[in-house]
C-alpha cells in the first residue's frame, strides 16, 4: 500500500482502494476457514440454517470492520491517524456558527493525529487577524494574532497549494531565500499549512502540527488536508466577514459616540463664546443706540434724575425691574452718561450660561480662548443681566472682586486687576434672595447701596401715549409698512390698561394690532384681547412693623429720596423719621445724598 501511495497523482485512490481489498479479502477468508470448519454440523432445516447464515453474516461483517482497522493501521501513512483525523474534523464542522466552534471542532482531531498531547494545531483567520488555539480539555481560545508573514507570503502566491515543511527544510541549505519560511513553519512546529480560500481569496490558513511524526505527507493525506481545507474554508470566510460586520459597526458606534462627545463640545465652546461676545458693543456705539427718553411721568423722571446723579459715580449699581421693563436701556444711559462711555458695553445673559460655568464666564481662563466677560468690559462698563442666575460661587467671588477691585482666574493660575464698573439687573430684589438662599449675602450687601427700581407700565401713564407712537413707529419700519396712527379710542383702551407684561407686552401688542390693521389708523378693534390687570396687593397685609415699613420707603419714592419732604407728607418730625429709618435698617438713614436712597 505504501509502494502504490508514493506513485503519481492518479494512484492515491488506488492505494485507498488496496487496502479496502486486502481487508476484504481477509474478511472472506476467515469467514470462509470458518464456515469449513462448521458446514458438517449445520442443521439443514430452513429456520435453524438461515439463524446460522445471519449469524455468520454479522459476525463477518464485525470482523471487516476490525481487520479494516488494522489494515489501515499496518499499510495507511502514519497509521491513517492525519486521514482520520480529517473525516473526523470535516465531520465535526458542520454547523459552526462560531470561530471558537470551528476550532473546537477542528483542532483536537488534528492534536490526536499528531499522536502527543503536546502538538498545538493553529487555525488563523486573516482579516481580522485572529489565531485560535485548544487548551488540554479542548477549549478554543481566540487572540489577536498574525498569521507569520513569511508563511502569509506563500500561501498568497502558491493560491490552493499546501505548504509541507520537510521537503522545504531539506532544500534550505542550497536556497537561503527558504530560511525565513522554514524558520516560521518551525516557530509553530508544524507538519504542513493547509491554506483556506474562497473564490482563490486567502481567508485564513490551518497549521497542522508535527508532534511524533517525522515522515514526510503522502499523497493521500495531502488529498484529505486539500478537502478539508476546501470545507472549512467557506467557513472561514463567512465567519470572517461576521467579524469584519461586527467590528465594522463597533467602529461605527465608538466614531458616533466621538462625535457626539466632540458636538457637545464645540456647542459648549459655541455657548460660551456666545456668552462672552452677546451684545459687546463700543461705548460710542452703545450711545448712539440710546434711544431718547419718555420721561413725561413723575416716576421716570424720578429715575432720570436718579440715573444722572449714578452716572458719575465708579461703585456697582443694582437695577430692579418687574418682568418685561427695560432695565437694559436704563444701565445703558448709566454707561452713556459715565466717564466710561468711550469704553466697551458688555451685556452677557447670565441665564445663558450653565451655573456650574459661571465663574469661568465670568472671570477667565488662562487660556486666550476665554478671557472673561470682567476683562472684556475693560475700560467700559459690565451689564450683568440677571445677576442671581450666577452660581453662588461665583455672586460670591464677584462680591470679592467689587471690594478688592482684582479677579481670580476661574482655575486658580492668576489673577488681575479689574478696571470694569459693574451694572447688575434684577426682576426680584436680592434681600428676598437671599432669604430664600438663592443669592450671596455678601454680594447682596455690596449691590444694594445704590439700587435703581424701574418703575412698571402701571405707574407711567403719562408716559404711555408716546411709548405707543413709539413701538408702532418700531413696528411698521420693521415690517416694511408706512408708519400708522391710533384712533383715540384704541389710546384711551392702551393707556387705561395696567400692562403686568410691561414694555414687553405692549410691544407684542402693538405687533398684533399693526398685523390685523386695514387702514391708516389702528381701531380698537384691531387691538387684541389684553391680559387682565394683576389684583393690586393689600396694604395692610402683613405685620405692624411691615407696614411701617412700607409706609417709609412710599415716602421716600414720592419725594425722590429728600428725607425733610417724606417727614412733611407724613406729618413727622424729621428726626423722628431718622429714627424710624434706623430702626427699620433702610437704606439712607445718615446721608442726603440722593444716591444713597435708591
Amino acid at each position: 500500500g505504501h509502494v502504490v501511495m508514493l506513485g503519481v497523482r492518479r494512484q492515491v485512490h488506488a492505494g485507498r482502494n488496496t487496502r479496502v481489498v486486502i481487508a476484504a479479502t481477509l474478511t472472506l477468508v476467515l469467514v470462509g476457514v470458518g464456515a469449513g470448519f462448521v458446514v458438517d454440523e449445520l442443521a439443514l432445516e430452513p429456520i435453524p440454517f438461515g439463524v446460522t447464515v445471519a449469524f455468520v453474516l454479522l459476525l463477518g461483517a464485525f470482523l471487516h470492520k476490525a481487520l479494516e482497522g488494522a489494515v489501515n493501521r499496518l499499510l495507511a501513512p502514519y497509521g491513517g491517524r492525519l486521514v482520520a483525523g480529517c473525516e473526523e474534523a470535516l465531520a465535526k464542522a458542520v454547523g459552526a456558527t462560531t470561530l471558537a466552534a470551528l476550532g473546537e471542532a477542528v483542532l483536537p482531531a488534528l492534536r490526536r493525529a499528531a499522536d502527543t498531547t503536546d502538538a498545538e494545531p493553529l487555525l488563523f483567520t486573516i482579516d481580522p487577524p485572529r489565531s485560535v488555539r485548544v487548551d488540554a480539555a479542548a477549549a478554543a481560545h481566540v487572540d489577536e494574532r498574525e498569521l507569520p508573514s513569511a508563511l502569509h507570503d506563500v500561501l498568497e502566491a502558491r493560491t490552493g497549494e499546501i505548504v509541507v515543511a520537510a521537503p522545504l527544510a531539506e532544500q534550505v541549505v542550497r536556497r537561503a531565500d527558504l530560511r525565513p519560511l522554514v524558520s516560521a513553519l518551525e516557530s509553530v512546529d508544524a507538519l504542513c499549512v493547509v491554506p483556506l480560500s474562497m473564490d482563490f481569496e486567502l481567508e485564513g490558513a490551518l497549521v497542522v502540527p508535527r508532534g511524533r511524526r517525522r515522515g514526510a505527507l503522502t499523497l493521500e493525506e495531502i488529498d484529505a488536508l486539500e478537502r478539508l481545507g476546501r470545507h472549512i474554508g467557506g467557513q472561514v470566510a463567512m465567519l470572517g466577514q461576521q467579524e469584519r460586520a461586527r467590528l465594522r459597526t463597533r467602529d461605527a458606534v465608538v466614531e458616533r459616540e466621538q462625535l457626539s462627545e466632540e458636538l457637545e463640545a464645540a456647542n459648549e465652546e459655541l455657548s460660551r463664546l456666545r456668552a462672552d461676545s452677546r451684545t459687546l458693543k463700543a461705548g460710542g456705539i452703545a450711545e448712539r443706540n440710546v434711544e431718547p427718553a419718555i420721561a413725561y411721568s413723575a416716576a421716570m423722571r424720578a429715575v432720570m434724575r436718579k440715573v444722572d446723579a449714578l452716572a458719575p459715580v465708579e461703585a456697582p449699581v443694582l437695577v430692579v425691574g418687574e418682568e418685561g421693563t427695560a432695565l437694559d436701556r436704563v444701565a445703558r444711559r448709566i454707561h452713556a452718561a459715565s466717564g466710561r462711555r468711550d469704553g466697551a458695553f458688555v451685556v452677557p445673559e447670565c441665564a445663558a450660561v450653565r451655573p456650574e460655568r459661571s465663574d469661568a464666564a465670568l472671570f477667565g481662563e488662562a487660556d486666550e480662548a476665554s478671557p472673561g466677560w470682567l476683562r472684556l468690559a475693560e475700560g467700559g462698563t459690565l451689564l450683568l443681566a440677571d445677576v442671581p442666575a450666577l452660581s453662588l460661587e461665583a455672586q460670591a467671588k464677584l462680591a470679592e472682586t467689587l471690594a478688592t477691585r482684582r479677579a481670580v482666574l476661574a482655575d486658580g493660575t492668576g489673577s488681575y486687576a479689574v478696571d470694569a464698573r459693574v451694572i447688575a439687573t434684577s426682576r426680584v430684589p436680592l434681600s428676598e434672595l437671599v432669604a430664600l438662599g438663592a443669592c450671596d449675602v455678601e454680594l447682596a450687601r455690596r449691590l444694594e447701596p445704590l439700587v435703581l427700581e424701574v418703575p412698571p407700565l402701571r405707574d407711567r401713564r403719562e408716559d404711555l401715549p408716546s411709548l405707543v407712537l413709539l413701538a408702532l413707529d418700531r413696528v411698521c419700519r420693521v415690517t416694511g409698512r408706512p408708519v400708522l396712527g391710533i384712533d383715540k379710542e384704541a389710546l384711551d383702551v392702551l393707556v387705561e390698561h395696567d400692562w403686568p407684561g410691561n414694555l414687553a407686552e405692549l410691544s407684542s401688542v402693538i405687533e398684533r394690532a399693526v398685523a390685523s390693521a386695514d387702514e391708516t389708523n389702528v381701531r380698537i378693534g384691531d387691538l387684541p384681547p389684553l391680559a387682565p390687570a394683576a389684583a393690586p396687593p393689600d396694604p395692610w397685609d402683613g405685620t405692624y412693623q411691615e407696614i411701617e415699613a412700607r409706609i417709609l420707603v412710599r415716602a421716600l419714592e414720592r419725594s425722590d429720596g429728600n428725607k425733610s419732604e417724606a417727614a412733611r407728607r407724613l406729618g413727622l418730625k424729621r428726626t423722628t423719621f431718622l429714627d424710624k429709618l434706623k430702626r427699620h435698617g433702610l437704606h439712607g438713614a445718615e446721608s442726603e445724598s440722593p444716591t444713597a436712597v435708591l
